[in-house]
């Protein structure tokens, strides 16, 4: 029988504490394994996601290396490029340098257009000359092997 309070009358006090007890161990027993479990999940979650992370990092620095690299090679080919450009262009004439030709040549043209009509008659005198003296040595040397050809005998 109750009375008043929700233990059985025949169950003494002791008993009756004890069995709660034991109750509420049992409870928190089962709780205790569901908050591990739940907190198992979680920290298993949590690892998982960890690793991803790692990887993901790993991935992403062996990207940024291999663009680095990239990014040097392509600038070592720009910069040798941009070498045979300087040299071509320090090989190029400049607008005032072809101007200063221009007048040198224009100087010379000038001087020598005087002195075209002296050099040219030079030039056929001296090869009248040229032509004189050669015939004269030639038929000097032709008439000498002559006359030792006509006394030889």
């Amino acid at each position: 029988m109750c009375n008043g309070s929700t233990r059985p009358a025949d169950v003494s006090s002791k008993d009756y504490f004890e069995k709660q007890l034991e109750l509420l161990q049992k409870v928190s027993k089962v709780k205790h394994e569901g908050v591990s479990e739940q907190f198992k999940r979680v920290w298993d979650r949590f690892e998982s996601a960890e690793k991803l992370v790692n990887l993901a990092l790993a991935s992403s620095k062996e990207a940024v290396q291999k663009a680095e690299e990239s990014q040097q090679r392509t600038n070592v080919g720009q910069n040798e490029f941009r070498a045979a450009l300087d040299d071509y262009v320090k090989n190029l004439a400049t607008k005032d340098s072809m101007e200063a030709l221009d007048k040198r040549v224009q100087v010379v043209e000038k001087a020598g257009a005087g002195s075209v009509g002296r050099t040219g008659v030079t030039g056929v005198l001296w090869g009248i000359v040229a032509a004189i003296f050669g015939g004269v040595v030639t038929g000097s040397i032709v008439a000498i092997i002559f006359y030792a050809l006509a006394h030889l005998k």
